[in-house]
């Protein structure tokens, strides 16, 4: 057999290069957040003017269960809610300018716990809503929910628009004056806006975000700090304590961690 010439040895380089590229990364990740945040930088109008109520109301996004997306019972598979959450909490965060905020201070934003419940699976073709919103803070942690849910009725489910009339409503009714309080009324109100939809809970899942450097030796941004860039600082107090079941749910997480690192397990492998 005769050696390969140079042009074929270049063409299974590139192809050998091309087969790594597309397996190495996943594009199609990657490409859509791009796209979001293409979308989101190209609607400066919200970014620019932030609103403490804004900042507490639902963002929801309708989607539907493609093929890849399927386990081997053709349902959901697990690891694409958390997928499919991080789409969905990127516009949240971006609408709201709290991430470029964030990104204003020289700070980064990275998940540091997750809580997820299970209450029904999603078949194949199913459409179905994803709600996301901020239901509270404490000095270094924000914390958001996440709920997948299936509409009753088909018409809601391609309409996935929260009521601004419900968000006006809740402006009237509670004034946000930098107290903890305030900020728990429209959380419960938002939670009755959302009750008040013909929907079906799939799957709750809940994440904290945590605040991190990204110089050495900088100081840590507390929500109050980010709050007051976005001159909110009158209108969000500097901690408004989520629901108590997420209170629990973060202190188990801190005790859970804390086991692992004071027993220092990797000395007794």
């Amino acid at each position: 057999m005769p050696p390969p010439s140079d042009t074929h040895t270049a063409q299974i380089a590139a192809t050998a290069a091309l087969f790594y590229l597309s397996h190495a990364f996943d594009w199609d990740y990657q490409c859509t957040f791009f796209w979001m945040n293409l979308r989101m930088m190209c609607d400066q109008k919200q970014i620019e003017s932030p609103s403490a109520h804004r900042f507490l109301q639902w963002f929801v996004a309708s989607k539907s269960v493609s093929t890849r997306d399927l386990d081997f019972n053709l349902h959901l598979s697990n690891s694409r809610y958390s997928r499919h959450a991080d789409f969905a909490r990127f516009t949240a965060i971006m609408a709201t300018g709290f991430l470029p905020a964030v990104e204003a201070l020289d700070c980064g934003l990275v998940v540091s716990a997750i809580s997820q419940k299970f209450r029904r699976e999603l078949p194949y073709g199913q459409k179905y809503q994803l709600w996301v919103r901020f239901v509270g803070w404490d000095d270094r942690h924000v914390y958001l929910e996440h709920v997948f849910c299936v509409s009753q009725n088909e018409s809601e489910t391609t309409t996935p628009t929260t009521n601004d009339d419900d968000n006006d409503r809740i402006r009237q009714q509670v004034t946000l004056n930098g107290s903890a309080e305030a900020v728990q009324q429209v959380v419960n109100l938002q939670t009755q806006v959302f009750h008040a939809r013909p929907l079906v809970v799939a799957s709750i899942l809940t994440v904290r975000f945590t605040t991190t450097r990204t110089k050495i030796g900088q100081k840590i941004v507390t929500p109050e700090q980010i709050f007051h860039h976005m001159n909110l600082g009158g209108e969000l107090p500097a901690v408004a304590p989520p629901p108590k079941d997420i209170v629990d749910w973060n202190q188990a997480v801190e005790v859970s961690s804390g086991r692992f690192t004071k027993n220092n397990m990797r000395s007794k492998l």
